[in-house]
């Protein structure tokens, strides 16, 4: 009798033991349960960071593409009017129209507007400095074609070495106040500006109006290259 109470007895314990061996187990897979909701929670908060911050970097691009696409535009259509107008110069010279004076201001307001687009970044003193040498470039090439015109060959070879000393000052001046730009290309690209429009000039003056249509396009579209440049230089130097 005795050992079958001790039998029972001992099958009672194992099973409390099993039982006990059971909700051991249960309680450390809820916490291991509990542990991983822990884990998915800590990773979706941070796919929702990543996702907040790629939002951010996204909206920071936009903003970066519109900033940019503002300035280029600006300065594509200052320097497509510097072209059209400085076109419009040679025609009333070489036609001697009484217009001349009108398209000579106009050029003088856009070499303004154009050293303008510089003052809310780099400051007054920058902007005023390439504002003079923007006037400059303009009142030295007017002498200049005046010169060529009449056949005065002395002062049309110190006119046109003022003209390229202008644009290697205009180089200096702009990397001088942004570092993001190449004295370089720039003096490469203003002096290329340089020899179309002379080159449109002559070609106007000599009656080789194919030439002279094809020298303005050419450039034009050197024009808006630079003008691409300068804006690029801008934006890298504040947008980047």
């Amino acid at each position: 009798m005795n050992t079958e109470i001790e039998t029972i007895q001992n099958e009672d314990t194992q099973y409390q033991n099993e039982e006990i061996q059971y909700q051991s187990e249960d309680t450390q897979y809820q916490n291991e349960e509990i542990q991983y909701q822990r884990e998915d929670i800590q990773y979706q908060n941070e796919e929702i960071q990543y996702q907040s911050e790629d939002t951010q970097y996204q909206n920071e691009e936009i903003q970066y593409m519109d900033n940019t696409m503002k300035i280029k535009l600006q300065m594509r259509k200052l320097w497509t009017d510097h072209a059209i107008f400085t076109r419009q110069f040679i025609v009333d010279l070489l036609d001697n129209l009484p217009s001349i004076d009108y398209t000579i201001d106009r050029l003088i307001k856009n070499q303004e507007q154009t050293g303008n687009c510089f003052r809310p970044f780099f400051g007054d003193v920058a902007a005023d400095n390439i504002v003079f040498l923007l006037k400059e470039h303009i009142t030295v090439a007017a002498e200049l074609f005046k010169a060529i015109l009449s056949g005065n060959i002395t002062d049309a070879t110190t006119l046109e070495d003022q003209w390229t000393a202008n644009v290697e000052n205009m180089s200096t001046c702009l990397c001088t106040i942004n570092q993001y730009y190449s004295i370089d290309e720039l003096s490469d690209m203003f002096k290329t500006h340089l020899i179309l429009t002379k080159y449109q000039f002559i070609a106007r003056m000599d009656k080789d109006y194919n030439a002279d249509i094809l020298y303005f396009d050419m450039g034009l579209n050197h024009l808006l290259r630079l003008s691409d440049c300068l804006t690029d230089g801008i934006c890298e130097y504040f947008f980047e």
